[in-house]
């Protein structure tokens, strides 16, 4: 080529490069590209001071030789910032998809619960039917609004609404007896629990018809007196009422018999636990009240 084209070419490259180097430093986002337009410069520099024979002179040598490390190094500081970048874009995204995850659990959760409580008001109210199938009575619902822990005289309070409860009628559970209604006000109900120490219920040994009177002696504990000590009384046997009280039907369970000892010279001392866990009631129901005639001691029937 021929000197003068030469010059002209490098003048133009020159004149481009530096008219480049311009609009980059202008562009804060292209430094990078700044770079890469030198390394361009030194090349054309380099290529222009060649020798003849097409052999790469010692300034092109020396030149390639001092670029070659830095292309490494701007190579491999572009791939770390587009490491770190995308580390970061999917440190963000797992955040994201965390808090989502959480927020999924947590619903998921309070789903179950509530389907828990459902299912457990099902089981109840199932309980409270085939009861009512059994012994072919008809129940009023009750829910438990306050139960007293506190006192010995051991009582709770159901709503019943607008049913039209009664003094006197006797409250169950699935499970066995739970006490009778004492006073009414309004839609709510105050119940005596069998384990109160003024309750007093006609009670029998389902196995061997024996009878007593079971009395509350503490939080959960039941006392069933009056068996005379010749009476059978074992450990396990089923305790339930006796119907001879006039307010309790006969057939209710009471408990079981949790231990048997010497009372006095007459009777046994009988222990008997509550069919009844008075600390798991959410819910009661009251079996109709019925209403004995009015029948006069002493009154002789007259035959017809």
């Amino acid at each position: 080529m021929p000197a003068s084209a030469k010059a002209y070419s490098g003048g133009a490259v020159a004149r481009w490069t530096r008219v480049g180097i311009r609009q980059v430093i202008n562009d804060r986002g292209s430094r990078w590209l700044l770079v890469i337009l030198l390394i361009f410069e030194f090349g054309v520099l380099s290529r222009q001071l060649s020798v003849d024979d097409g052999t790469p002179s010692r300034v092109e040598q020396g030149a390639l030789g001092a670029m070659a490390p830095l292309a490494h190094l701007v190579v491999a500081v572009q791939d770390g910032v587009s490491g770190f970048v995308a580390r970061r874009r999917r440190e963000v995204w797992l955040r994201q998809e965390n808090r989502r995850l959480e927020e999924s659990v947590s619903r998921l959760e309070r789903e179950l619960l509530r389907r828990q409580s459902v299912e457990l008001d099902f089981q109840r109210l199932a309980e409270a039917l085939r009861y009512s199938r059994e012994s072919s009575q008809d129940l009023q619902v009750g829910d438990v609004v306050f139960i007293d822990h506190s006192s010995a005289r051991r009582s709770l309070v159901l709503f019943v609404g607008g049913d039209g409860a009664s003094v006197g009628q006797a409250v169950v559970d699935p499970r066995g007896l739970v006490g009778r209604v004492v006073v009414i006000r309004g839609g709510y109900a105050k119940v005596q629990l069998v384990s109160d120490t003024a309750s007093a219920v006609g009670a029998m040994i389902e196995r061997t018809r024996r009878q007593g009177v079971v009395r509350g002696t503490g939080p959960n504990a039941l006392s069933m007196n009056y068996v005379p000590r010749g009476a059978d009384v074992r450990v396990g046997d089923r305790i339930v009422s006796a119907g001879i009280d006039g307010i309790y039907p006969r057939g209710l369970m009471l408990g079981f018999v949790e231990s048997v000892g010497e009372g006095t010279d007459l009777f046994h001392r009988i222990d008997v636990r509550p069919a009844v866990d008075f600390g798991l009631l959410d819910g009661a129901y009251l079996l109709p009240r019925v209403e004995l005639p009015s029948v006069e001691l002493g009154e002789t029937p007259v035959s017809p």
